[in-house]
């Protein structure tokens, strides 16, 4: 998301932005950037979610999580990150459809 662009997380939704044009008068236009999550369509029909859709400013580029390189950075295999992250998206899923809070 530092190189403004969005992120999925494969199985739970992507991160990404929406522009806000603003006109400011004799300033000029002003762009405001409004961090969105947009729920995948797997999470909400497995665990009984039901998101809003939200607003989307058009096509910005989409960046896969990179589990290889997390890894790599965490001195794990790619399978415990896999599975790791596996387990979180299903212990918030299924914290979400009991209504319970979910911490890490």
């Amino acid at each position: 998301m530092l190189n403004e662009k969005a992120v999925n997380v494969p199985g739970f939704g992507i991160f990404s932005f929406y522009y806000d044009f603003q006109d400011c008068g004799y300033i000029g236009k002003r762009v405001f950037r409004k961090p969105v999550f947009h729920l995948s369509d797997s999470f909400s029909r497995c665990f009984g979610v039901v998101f809003p859709p939200m607003k989307s400013s058009g096509s910005i580029p989409i960046q896969s999580v990179s589990f290889s390189r997390i890894s790599a950075l965490a001195g794990v295999s790619r399978d415990e990150v896999q599975l790791s992250l596996k387990d979180v998206i299903r212990g918030i899923g299924e914290s979400t459809r009991f209504g319970i809070n979910y911490s890490l």
